[in-house]
């Protein structure tokens, strides 16, 4: 997500003051040739986080995502791998944004998320280290060229590794270009103008550069670059070094922006990530503020230690952001039960309606771990709304069948068949057509295997919504038969309802994660088994009932086409269990009944 998009949002904006603002910027890069340069180099600098970030999304199966879900069943793991993966991916933002997904479609808790953010804040400070490094010290234009090269060669490649591998050179190809535009815009600067005279001392000086920080992030939406963008003015005196922490400060502040506008779209527990994010990076501005002097001498000290010239400032603003992120860690670590419990009483818990999406949404598209997942919890809200309209329909409601009660008298009691407004079908069949549209749409970014999935999971989504189809079907002879005067065709109706309501009921207990394999597989064959009895035909049933003229010719064919309907219903609940709960599905049963 970005700023822009948002802004664009409003037509105000649009219309009268975004014109005024490209127009000053114009005004700007073709008055100073300097300017032109320094402005390009941010914007190539974005342009290459951009491309690493969609190299990192499509490298090695969604490995990043894949380690993020594995290793944060703990606080220290999660710091870690929040540490790790942005450090790898240079952008807290992407990770932030991954992270918030994770937490929209339940793949991890808000603790352990907030244990990844806490991480992730580390983890940027890296960039500041390269750049100080490598950026200001190389000729580092030369290594660019061959990455950019190396890079295009690499997306016109059809294989999905090569691509990755093509946009990350391309990304860090472009960082590295973008780092020597802005050394060689300021340096030209030096010439003609000196921005070390607009130097500020005291507090308002230190709330004046923090704040410009803080905008500076929010609108390029990029903390890496403000920070390339500081360290390279810093290095070349066109700010002196107080000003420069204000402005480090300044950044931190503003990076957790990108992440309150990807919780926008998420759920309450990725807006309560969003706002710990933001309370995290505030207090630890505030901490920074309050112990300043207190920081400056232990950058001095630990600078003295390792040997680290008294003038040279790139490297002593590299560890004072490092340092007051780590100190920021130390604060709020303690306190991480207490912050859930704030974020949990500012955002409450808000009422969704039944039939609208739950998990999917177009911000998780582009990720395929993501938004696999996203379709499987969508699908399983799905198929739990067609459970409720499926025993409405038969005139049962989820207590009966759900609970402890006895279900055969439950059945035998209840007469009275529900009749559904036209809203459930329509509200379903919406859901439905969303849940297709977000799949198919996920799917261009997706590698082969997880197409294949995807294949599969909108094969059960056809199948839980003709199954409803189907089930409305025996909706008339439910009614006509179960007022009936006829104990005995009552009674098939009975068994009917018994054996869909069973279905359901044993399916169920199937969505348990501590079944292991074989026992779903033992379950599922107990259900096919079962299903045996709905073939009155085979089983002599209805010959008998006939014979002994118990039932009419007309109840007859009602009951043999309602049985066998009964059975198809069933038999689509079995399919789209293997594929939402089993984990080795049959390729050719599902493709003979899609």
């Amino acid at each position: 997500m970005n700023i822009i998009k948002t802004i664009f949002d409003f037509s105000r904006f649009k219309i009268v003051v975004f014109p005024l603002v490209l127009l000053t910027l114009a005004y700007f890069l073709f008055a100073d040739e300097n300017l032109k340069i320094i402005f390009a180099g941010i914007a190539i600098f974005i342009i290459g986080m951009k491309f690493m970030e969609d190299g990192f999304k499509l490298f090695s199966g969604n490995s990043l995502e894949i380690f993020l879900e594995k290793f944060t069943n703990n606080l220290p793991k999660s710091m870690f791998m929040g540490f790790f993966a942005t450090t790898l991916v240079q952008s807290s933002s992407l990770i932030s944004i991954i992270i918030i997904s994770f937490l929209s479609i339940k793949i991890i808790t808000l603790p352990q998320a907030i244990g990844v953010i806490f991480g992730a804040n580390l983890g940027s400070t890296t960039t500041a280290w390269l750049v100080s490094f490598f950026g200001l010290k190389l000729n580092i234009a030369s290594y660019a060229m061959p990455m950019i090269i190396f890079g295009v060669i690499g997306t016109f490649l059809k294989s999905r590794t090569y691509e990755a591998i093509g946009n990350v050179l391309l990304g860090l190809g472009f960082v590295f270009l973008a780092i020597f535009y802005m050394k060689d815009g300021f340096e030209s600067l030096q010439g003609t103008i000196d921005l070390s005279q607009y130097a500020l001392e005291g507090y308002w000086g230190f709330v004046v550069f923090a704040l410009v920080g803080a905008v500076a992030t929010v609108v390029m939406q990029s903390s890496g670059a403000t920070m390339a963008l500081v360290i390279t003015a810093l290095a070349l005196n066109q700010i002196t070094y107080d000003n420069a922490i204000a402005l480090t400060i300044g950044v931190n502040v503003g990076t957790p922006f990108t992440a309150v506008l990807a919780s926008l779209t998420s759920n309450e527990n990725g807006k309560r990530l969003a706002l710990v994010h933001l309370v995290f990076n505030c207090v630890t501005a505030i901490f920074a503020f309050i112990f300043l002097s207190q920081l400056t001498d232990s950058i001095d000290s630990i600078s003295d230690y390792f040997g680290v010239m008294d003038t040279n400032y790139t490297i002593k603003l590299s560890i004072f952001h490092t340092l007051f992120n780590l100190a920021g860690i130390i604060i709020m670590t303690p306190f991480i039960g207490q912050i859930e419990k704030l974020s949990h009483f500012i955002i409450k818990d808000k009422y969704k309606a039944q039939y609208k999406p739950k998990f999917i949404s177009k911000e998780l598209i582009d990720v395929p771990v993501v938004s696999i997942k996203a379709l499987e919890n969508e699908l399983l809200h799905l198929y739990k709304n067609s459970h409720k309209i499926i025993l409405h329909t038969i005139s049962l409601h989820r207590s009966d069948v759900f609970s402890n009660k006895n279900l055969k008298k439950t059945i035998k009691k209840s007469n009275d068949v529900i009749v559904l407004d036209s809203i459930y079908n329509k509200n379903m069949k919406q859901l439905y057509n969303e849940i297709m549209s977000f799949a198919s749409s996920s799917q261009k970014y997706m590698g082969k295997d997880d197409v294949y999935k995807v294949f599969k999971l909108k094969i059960a989504a056809k199948e839980i919504l003709t199954g409803v189809k189907e089930v409305k079907k025996l909706q008339k002879n439910i009614m006509t038969y179960l007022n009936s005067k006829n104990t005995f065709i009552k009674n098939e109706y009975n068994i009917l309802r018994m054996e869909l309501a069973n279905s359901l009921k044993e399916i169920d207990l199937i969505d348990n994660k501590n079944f292991s394999e074989e026992k779903k597989i033992s379950k599922i064959g107990k259900i096919n088994k079962r299903l045996n009895t709905l073939d009155i035909i085979t089983n002599g049933r209805i010959d008998s009932l006939i014979r002994e003229n118990k039932i009419n010719a007309k109840m007859a064919s009602s009951l043999i086409a309602d049985s066998s309907t009964t059975y198809h219903i069933c038999k689509k609940l079995v399919l789209i269990t293997n594929i939402l709960f089993m984990k080795n599905e049959n390729l050719e049963i599902i493709e003979e009944n899609s």
